[in-house]
């Protein structure tokens, strides 16, 4: 039975993958956050004026509501103009390339292909992306199952 060795990941490529899969998610849900937080704060800011009508208690609580609406406003858009979340992008690319720091990769014992694993993810079976078959994982070697 042939057995394949392997060997961990060039840096490079740990760096590469993590940036990927912390870009990808990322933009979609901060976009669609910072909608509905603009819509929040405009609902806030219709409701505030609508309050101004009512006398006394409107006259209090509506100057509050538009206030609050502006600084929402201004919170959601300032991040996402200016680019203050990159720390925290920063923090999960370094998170997120510690996860991936015992990838592994090496060839397939059946069609020879490049897999690349991960030891704390795919322990014990996996299936060869190319050729489908099941493979066994041991330590550092791989084989056909």
């Amino acid at each position: 039975m042939k057995s394949s060795t392997f060997k961990p990941c060039p840096q490079s490529y740990i760096d590469n993958e993590a940036a990927a899969t912390v870009k990808k998610p990322e933009r979609k849900e901060g976009f669609y956050n910072s909608v509905l937080l603009f819509m929040l704060a405009f609902a806030m800011f219709v409701m505030g004026f609508v309050l101004l009508l009512i006398p006394v208690i409107g006259w209090i609580l509506g100057p509050i509501l538009i206030i609050g609406a502006m600084l929402l406003a201004f919170f959601c858009w300032v991040p996402g103009a200016f680019g203050f979340l990159k720390p925290a992008n920063q923090r999960r690319l370094a998170g997120t390339k510690h996860h991936y720091r015992n990838m592994m990769q090496g060839n397939c014992p059946i069609c020879d292909s490049l897999i690349n694993i991960m030891p704390t993810k795919d322990t014990g079976t996996l299936n060869c992306p190319s050729c489908k078959q099941l493979l066994q994982f041991h330590g550092t070697t791989v084989t056909p199952k």
